[in-house]
């Protein structure tokens, strides 16, 4: 039960990241229709779940962004292989769930001073995770250091592991071509008919 919690805990942060967070990024600074991206990226998005691993789904990401979005290969070409080293969003909510979790479950207290450490240095470690599977557990270990866990902690949830890299590389790879479409927006470029909320508007 305590692990089905953690899963719980880190899928809900997932989806509040990629249909919360980057919904808002969509649909103010891209102009797009937030629910109408994620079909785009599906294929993205299957890739993401059966490899668990950003760079494997490098070249899907980079054609679901050209082809499906109408975003430039100028813009995909710079930002989407950036955003795969750098833009770990769903590894740092991993690392920071994580972290809480088996602070709790070896019974050491963090208080504020201990949730902001773990805060920060999962944010700080999630930047150039190697984007390949399994990644986020050994870099969650310096999560775990900075607030005194035992590193043999990680063994507890290396069980569930695929289960959580499945949702966090997903949310890597969405947020990279969020990202894509905000920066393509703001160069002038339109995307693809479909997507525009301008267009959804006139049909409408």
């Amino acid at each position: 039960m305590p692990l089905a919690s953690l899963i719980a805990v880190c899928w809900s942060g997932y989806l509040i990241q990629a249909l919360g967070v980057y919904s808002v990024g969509l649909r103010f600074l891209a102009k797009v229709k937030p629910l109408v991206w994620p079909v785009k990226m599906k294929e993205m998005l299957v890739m993401c779940l059966a490899t668990c691993s950003g760079a494997a789904t490098l070249p899907v990401t980079m054609r679901c962004c050209e082809e499906n979005a109408g975003i430039s290969k100028e813009v995909t070409g710079f930002v989407v292989p950036v955003g795969t080293t750098v833009n770990m969003d769903g590894t740092a909510l991993y690392a920071a769930a994580v972290g809480v979790f088996l602070a709790n479950a070896f019974g050491i207290p963090l208080g504020l001073s201990g949730n902001v450490i773990i805060l920060f240095t999962a944010l700080m470690a999630s930047i150039g995770t190697a984007a390949v599977p399994g990644a986020g557990m050994v870099m969650t270990m310096m999560v775990l250091s900075a607030v005194g866990v035992p590193l043999e902690g990680i063994a507890l949830i290396a069980g569930i592991d695929r289960i959580l890299d499945m949702g966090r590389t997903a949310v890597n790879c969405y947020g990279d071509t969020v990202i894509a479409a905000i920066i393509a927006r703001s160069e002038g470029e339109t995307l693809l008919p479909g997507i525009n909320i301008g267009k959804y508007a006139a049909a409408s």
